[in-house]
């Protein structure tokens, strides 16, 4: 009986052990070299594993972050639109060159360069 009480105990204490180290990668982020690599690799294969056990798991903001579809980049003509001056000097923005009247067409600039 003693020997199996031995057991579990020292069975727990490994168990807590690795449930600290899990943690300590999952949070602290040190300036080491080579450390980064191995969270990031720690934290993806832990990622897959709870994946494969189909256990539901929580991310953070960073996971969610790094999880998400890269935006398309903008076109510069759609990313600021154009601005145009009138006869009377005054400025006009628009969004697309369809909205600058045909006769400013040609003096409409692009808005951002």
């Amino acid at each position: 009986m003693k020997k199996i009480f031995g057991l579990v105990v020292w069975g727990l204490l490994f168990v807590l052990l690795l449930a600290a180290v899990d943690q300590a990668l999952l949070r602290t982020d040190l300036d080491v070299p080579g450390y980064r690599e191995a969270r990031r690799f720690y934290v993806d294969f832990r990622d897959r594993l709870l994946r494969l056990s189909g256990a539901e798991q929580s991310l953070s903001i960073e996971g969610i972050i790094d999880r998400a579809p890269a935006a398309p980049p903008a076109k510069k003509a759609d990313a600021g639109g154009y601005v145009y001056a009138d006869e009377a000097g005054v400025l006009h923005m628009v969004d697309t060159l369809e909205e600058v009247p045909p006769r400013y067409r040609g003096e409409a600039r692009p808005l951002g360069r």
